[in-house]
Parts: structure tokens; sequence; C-alpha cells
């Protein structure tokens, strides 16, 4: 058996956690505007009660 046969595949690991690590930035940055989107749409449904 070759001597590195029980050795994890970091490469791929660190790979893998990158990608993690990427796709949870992704996810978090369209919570973000979708919030913000949200928070935008009430003000301005406020404001256009108030200028009334």
């Amino acid at each position: 058996m070759p001597q590195d046969f029980f050795e994890p595949r970091r490469p791929a690991l660190i790979t893998g956690k990158a990608f993690a690590a990427g796709a949870k930035a992704l996810i978090q940055a369209v919570v973000v505007i979708v919030i913000a989107a949200l928070g935008i749409a009430a003000a301005s449904s406020l404001l256009g009660r108030l200028a009334r």
C-alpha cells in the first residue's frame, strides 16, 4: 500500500472549505439585499402615506 493511502486529500478538503465559505458569503449577501429591499419598500410606503 502506498504510504499516503490513509492521508486525507488536503487540497480537496481546502477547496471544499473555500467553496463552502464562498457559498455562505453569497447567501448572506443575498439575504442582506432582500432585507434592505424590504426595508426600503416599507419606508417608501410609509413616506407615501405621510405625504398625503
